[in-house]
């Protein structure tokens, strides 16, 4: 078989896809271009470069989705993620209102929307994560504050109320630089911290090294986030008592409580990504999501590169 040449934009599509199929979740051509690597990508020169791969058999079609597996698995695809698309719809409503609620909290900065349902896209038993950024040295006072509502309230219920990465407003940029973090990060949804948005978005323009066509979220309708009387007036009693001795021993406290339960599961640098604990970031992700979808992608695209006998120049 004589190797395919294709050109760049032909290659970003391929791997946009490619990354979307990790997760059986098939593109638009709109998202195409906005997830596609190349260089001033718009949705008219993907549409004009996908019959190009739709007849060499490179990816396939159902209704107006792209992906990379035949009939009848795409027709599935699609039809599963319409599913998602609804109700995640359905429960976006809720998410903002707990976004509000979540931003009457001492010493919370900012809010966004993170995991599928920033995708728009739910499962059945999906969970609504939430990206927290909060006033410097009061993160895992912050942290524990809503960790605490969460057990006494809601039992431990992970569903509407999953708070699992923190960070603060000295420190906007994500320093775990990869093609996960970018993609994580064009999609939060900003729900809370209308002013903080596009300074967190200025922060982190490494993503243009991934994602160049990427573009921020809606923000100008959302709350400012001043606080209320009341959420203003713990904070400046917290602030005039025990609000910095507090944050240290959550800090701690928490890191202890991570070290015992599994550190004993993963390996050390591995749990450093996982449970990344500072003064300013705060990540409890126990599944190593990170490191698994990069490990997926890079075997899938071997995969794809010797199945199909061509190159995509990947630098994950």
């Amino acid at each position: 078989m004589q190797p395919i040449t294709l050109s760049p934009l032909h290659q970003a599509i391929i791997k946009a896809l490619l990354y979307a199929d990790i997760f059986n979740h098939p593109l638009t051509a709109n998202e195409i271009a906005e997830f596609s690597s190349h260089p001033q990508t718009n949705i008219q020169q993907v549409e004009a470069a996908l019959p190009h791969l739709l007849a060499k058999g490179l990816i396939f079609a159902c209704k107006n989705f792209y992906g990379l597996k035949a009939y009848p698995d795409i027709e599935k695809m699609v039809a599963d993620r319409l599913i998602g698309n609804q109700r995640a719809e359905k429960i976006l409503p809720l998410a903002f209102r707990i976004s509000k609620f979540i931003g009457s909290f001492p010493f919370v900065r900012g809010v966004l929307l993170s995991g599928s349902l920033s995708k728009n896209r739910l499962a059945a038993d999906g969970d609504i994560d939430y990206f927290i950024i909060a006033q410097p040295n009061r993160l895992w006072l912050t942290r524990t504050l809503l960790v605490g509502f969460k057990k006494l309230f809601l039992f431990n219920s992970h569903k509407y109320f999953c708070v699992n990465y923190f960070i603060d407003t000295n420190h906007l940029q994500i320093e775990e630089q990869n093609l996960f973090s970018a993609t994580e990060l064009i999609t939060l949804l900003p729900t809370y911290g209308q002013l903080l948005y596009p300074k967190f978005w200025q922060a982190n323009n490494w993503v243009k090294q991934y994602y160049p066509n990427s573009a921020p979220r809606p923000y100008t309708h959302l709350p400012i986030g001043k606080g209320n009387w009341l959420k203003n007036g713990m904070e400046w009693v917290l602030n005039k008592t025990i609000a910095s001795r507090i944050d240290k021993w959550c800090m701690q406290k928490t890191i202890k409580h991570w070290v015992k339960n599994y550190s004993a599961q993963i390996e050390a640098d591995d749990f450093k990504i996982a449970f990344k604990s500072t003064t300013y970031t705060s990540k409890h992700h126990p599944n190593q999501f990170q490191k698994k979808v990069l490990e997926k992608l890079n075997e899938k695209i071997a995969n794809y590169e010797v199945v199909h006998q061509l190159s995509l120049n990947s630098t994950i």
